[in-house]
């Protein structure tokens, strides 16, 4: 079944994106910009983005976009973003909503997802027991978030990808990582054109 466990960690590996920022996504968040389909990754109603005031000017906004890769589209993934859209859903993944218990507090609340506190936390427990599962009792503790990490690895030992372009597609690695003035201040964004080729270069996952 292609819901948000399916989509999600997908995603992640085609994006170096934060759990949250996929997970909390709504459906307007797909764009077709220039020609090319991308994930606008920003902060909505629902969630902010890491690193991001929430008082903050425009200019100081970490939007980024991000090219999607083509194996998603391949899989369908613009078919199914349609069909959410189509039924009304406020959230990109429904389903990474909790469930509330009968005569809970959050069971009288209209909009279930304005509770969620982490998303995509729901099906953590299911992704690690899937790793323990699959690698052997998972020697080297790889998460949901290893994902970003590979990523990130990928993306900055692969040829002919400058850094800036990583740094427009992943965002800031964490805290402590700093950009040089002329590369976060004096340049422009990344071109699209650009960050697909580097997004088309992260090896297919199955």
């Amino acid at each position: 079944m292609k819901d948000g466990k399916f989509w999600i960690p997908l995603i992640l590996g085609y994006t170096g994106a934060r759990r949250a920022e996929i997970a909390g996504m709504l459906p307007s968040d797909v764009e077709n910009i220039e020609g090319v389909p991308c994930f606008v990754i920003q902060a909505n109603a629902y969630r902010g983005i890491k690193g991001e005031d929430p008082d903050c000017t425009e200019d100081d906004k970490r939007t980024r976009t991000v090219p999607i890769h083509s194996h998603l589209i391949e899989l369908g993934f613009l078919d199914y973003v349609k069909s959410i859209a189509g039924k009304g859903h406020n959230l990109l993944f429904p389903d990474v909503v909790p469930v509330p218990r009968n005569g809970s507090k959050r069971s009288n609340t209209e909009d279930l997802a304005t509770s969620v506190e982490k998303f995509g936390e729901r099906f953590d427990d299911t992704w690690r027991k899937a790793m323990q599962i699959s690698l052997n009792g998972n020697p080297r503790k790889l998460c949901i978030h290893s994902l970003r990490h590979y990523v990130n690895h990928t993306l900055l030992h692969s040829t002919g990808v400058l850094d800036v372009t990583r740094t427009d597609i992943i965002g800031h690695i964490d805290n402590d990582e700093k950009e040089g003035t002329n590369t976060s201040t004096y340049r422009d964004e990344t071109p699209l054109s650009v960050k697909r080729d580097a997004i088309e270069r992260l090896p297919r996952l199955m």
